[in-house]
């Protein structure tokens, strides 16, 4: 006797979305004490090679800065819970480099707040 399986259609559906939300961008904050002339559009770094985005500088009190970013999702797994973002203004475009105190932490989920140092 032959046996054959069928998918359902919600499963399948649920394998796409599964592998679709890899490619969606993640989101994250970090406070930095300046802005150093970042901006929305200059590049999120990790080893050297372009992750992602600044999408908004905001000035908060005391002259402090939030940006928000956006990380490609295929580079999410990048952000760690204890990465620290540092503001490069060394190149002719500044940019957020992440630094990850520990590879073998926990990535950071969308939305997270990391620390910045400028």
């Amino acid at each position: 006797m032959r046996r054959t399986f069928r998918l359902g259609a919600p499963l399948v559906v649920a394998l796409l979305l599964a592998g679709c939300a890899s490619s969606q961008p993640s989101f994250y904050t970090t406070q930095l004490d300046t802005s150093g002339g970042l901006g929305p559009g200059d590049p999120i770094t990790h080893a050297s090679a372009t992750i992602g985005q600044v999408t908004s500088v905001t000035p908060i009190s005391d002259g402090d800065s939030e940006i928000a970013f956006q990380v490609e999702g295929s580079h999410a797994d990048e952000i760690h819970y204890d990465s620290i973002m540092t503001l490069n203004s060394l190149g002719a475009t500044p940019s957020l480099d992440v630094m990850n105190v520990d590879a073998m932490s926990h990535s950071a989920p969308s939305g997270t707040r990391l620390d910045g140092a400028s």
